[in-house]
């Protein structure tokens, strides 16, 4: 199909316009990203890529409220949405204005595709980044680049933006005819490549978003795959799991994808499928070694549900080696450090306690509030960091918690489960008993266990809320265990690298 059969394509695709609410979430996944911001400016998107998931999440949010769905209708942010994500920076109290205010990243497009062709029309995206401009916010952009790679206004917009940008270029497979059969509408696999090195000579670092990873499609050549990637430019590839889930399961196309060319990749995953963690972490190891013996600079990104076999990154792309005014978008509290410390001496068991391994509340950047009630915030961050925070009010009396207590809880104490720690693999509760162990601080304590001590030191408690119960260590069992320490602030918060380990010509 050539650019003017296209834009035919796109003029005819939509068949009305709607505007919806808010299209901004604070502190999605911030544990593992750093990223404290998330926007959407699209609901809805002309790509119709045949994998796409973000379409059934979609239609299950409106449809919630009783509209029903048509992914035919342009579902776009408003300026008004856009002022009031913005306002959110006058607020003294809360995450949000904290986040906006301190110029940490906001993610943009997870959902839908930013740079869609009728934004030329709607100019929602376009008042996004406009904004964006004044106050001078950094942006992680999630895009298959529809716009950037013949719109010479929305390339300069973003190639001329006040603050970092990076960017995750979407791709399932570097080959321009397979791509086309899963991604009808989307640009060729090539001009994306070409649009990252182009973004490179603006000193704007792409890292190639292999997203969805197809068995049978992104694995076919994985030698070429990583070094076209590095040939074109890129700082990195990230490897997202393929859900086969909601609608999808019941389409003839993946119900036969499944039965041939990716036969025996995919386990059960809630009440859908995805590829197995095995094939995926051969894959990863594969494209890391092959990336070592050409540029060790470039990583390969991913796998967060294997945290103690690959190497824990910031987020979609390799923060560590970019320079440092891309690392200071960044929030000063992750999950990285803690990890990373426990990676040092991994074969061990350890005992895990907040005062010698988590963050001192003097030494690191975090907001003086959050709201646990009263603004939509608080549904937010209940919603976002379900796992973390448990149940956090949704009644209209505001309530505001301290910025500190408010991250030990959702790192480390929880609310009625245990922390973000406790969805951390080989990472356990401590009980004593049948009870949830505090230190002297009032503080839960964890435990790390190798999996070749796990059958001998874990075992299941009842824990309301949580299915088949809850993996605990018992206390008497971590009394000999190494104890590890942190200073708790930012000095760990990058890995140390040295000048030629990271992309100076970013500078």
């Amino acid at each position: 199909m050539n650019e003017e059969a296209k834009k035919e394509v796109y003029k005819r695709y939509y068949i009305g316009k709607m505007p919806i609410g808010s299209s901004y979430t604070p502190g999605i996944r911030l544990w593992n990203n750093g990223f404290p911001v998330k926007v959407d400016t699209y609901r809805s998107c002309t790509n119709a890529c045949h994998y796409c998931y973000a379409r059934g999440q979609s239609a299950a949010m409106i449809e919630r409220s009783g509209v029903r769905y048509n992914e035919r209708i342009c579902r776009y942010m408003t300026s008004a949405v856009i002022q009031q994500l913005y306002n959110k920076m006058k607020n003294p109290n809360g995450w949000m204005g904290w986040a906006m205010r301190g110029k940490y990243f906001i993610e943009a497009g997870t959902m839908a595709e930013l740079f869609q062709e009728v934004d030329v029309d709607v100019r929602s995206t376009w008042n996004f980044l406009q904004m964006c401009r004044i106050y001078k916010n950094p942006l992680l952009i999630n895009t298959k680049g529809n716009l950037l790679c013949h719109n010479e206004d929305y390339f300069n917009l973003l190639a001329t933006h006040t603050a970092p940008v990076v960017m995750n270029i979407s791709l399932t497979t570097i080959d321009d005819e397979t791509a086309r059969r899963y991604e009808p509408f989307a640009p060729l696999a090539t001009e994306r490549l070409k649009l990252i090195r182009r973004l490179r000579d603006y000193k704007i670092p792409s890292v190639i978003y292999l997203a969805p990873f197809m068995p049978g499609v992104s694995d076919v050549d994985v030698d070429r795959l990583v070094k076209t990637c590095m040939d074109y430019g890129a700082v990195g590839i990230h490897i997202r799991n393929f859900y086969i889930t909601g609608k999808l399961l019941q389409q003839r196309q993946w119900k036969n994808y499944r039965s041939t060319i990716a036969k025996d990749k995919f386990a059960r995953h809630g009440v859908g499928y995805s590829v197995k963690s095995e094939y995926m972490l051969e894959a990863y190891n594969a494209m890391n070694e092959i990336a070592n013996k050409v540029d060790p600079r470039f990583k390969i990104a991913g796998m967060k549900t294997r945290w103690f076999e690959t190497e824990p990154n910031h987020g979609k792309i390799m923060m560590d080696g970019l320079p440092q005014k891309f690392k200071d978008g960044i929030i000063d509290f992750t999950a990285l450090p803690i990890l990373r410390k426990i990676r040092e001496k991994q074969g061990e068991p350890q005992v895990l306690y907040w005062d010698s391994i988590g963050y001192k509340e003097d030494k690191i950047n975090h907001p003086n509030t959050v709201y646990i009630g009263g603004d939509e915030e608080s549904s937010w961050l209940s919603s976002s960091c379900a796992a973390s925070t448990g149940s956090m009010s949704t009644s209209s009396v505001e309530t505001l918690v301290d910025g500190f207590k408010w991250i030990k809880m959702g790192m480390w104490n929880g609310t009625r489960v245990p922390g973000y720690m406790s969805t951390v693999g080989k990472i356990y509760p401590v009980v004593e008993g049948d009870e949830l162990f505090k230190d002297e601080f009032g503080d839960l304590v964890y435990s790390y266990i190798p999996d070749t001590y796990e059958e001998a030191l874990v075992r299941s408690i009842p824990m309301p809320y949580k299915k088949g119960g809850l993996k605990v260590v018992d206390l008497k069992s971590t009394q000999d265990m190494l104890k590890p320490e942190r200073e708790g602030g930012v000095e760990d918060k990058f890995r140390k690298m040295k000048k030629g380990d990271w992309y100076d010509d970013f500078e």
